[in-house]
């Protein structure tokens, strides 16, 4: 049953996005030092009044920036995926979508790899650690159809290949971000799903 919002909801999940939209663009142009609610403002052409009507503080907002970006992504992510026909084509589009999500945003997470304390969790209700488990489970799923489909071998940990995948996607996005990565990002998928593949082993195995 299709859940029935009220207009206050509606209204309430626009101003968070526009708010939060403010922020990724002040931090993309200005980086984190020019971040204030003043700013935010000013950018999302609002009143300084109306952001604290939704968010109590800066760490608060950029939180809250965080998870809408992380939100965007993984929704663009599960479409892709779900429009690829089988197994490879669906591992290549996980990855290319998630280098061009960050090429696209690439100032913002640029900012927040050296401010790297708004990424830390504490809780486990945390809504940023509830976003980044959203991908872990949707690689999970994929690397059971992998499974499934014969392509990945059965004895293969499907959660442990998500968090690997993972790690190696924001590691190549790192070298990107500080220079290291002599390559374009978006022509680093095929190198990834090669070593994801095909291991370091030349048997496979050690």
């Amino acid at each position: 049953m299709q859940e029935i919002r009220s207009k206050e909801d509606i209204l309430k999940e626009y101003r968070e996005a526009g708010i939060t939209d403010a922020v990724r663009k002040v931090i993309a142009q200005e980086g984190f030092a020019a971040l204030t609610i003043e700013r935010v403002a000013e950018t999302a052409q609002i009143s300084k009044g109306t952001i604290y009507l939704y968010f109590k503080n800066k760490e608060e907002l950029i939180r809250a920036s965080v998870v809408d970006t992380l939100r965007i992504v993984h929704d663009h992510l599960v479409t892709v995926i779900a429009s690829a026909d089988d197994f490879p084509g669906k591992l290549r589009a996980l990855v290319r979508v998630q280098l061009e999500q960050i090429e696209a945003h690439h100032a913002f997470f640029r900012a927040l790899m050296t401010e790297r304390s708004f990424l830390h969790c504490e809780r486990e209700d945390d809504p940023i650690l509830e976003r980044q488990w959203q991908f872990v489970k949707t690689i999970t799923e994929l690397m059971e159809l992998g499974k499934a489909s014969g392509h990945v071998r059965p004895g293969v940990s499907s959660e442990e290949a998500a968090f690997f995948l993972l790690h190696h996607i924001q590691g190549t996005a790192l070298r990107h971000v500080n220079g290291f990565l002599l390559q374009p990002l978006a022509d680093a998928d095929r190198q990834i799903i090669d070593f994801l593949l095909n291991g370091i082993g030349t048997h496979g195995e050690f």
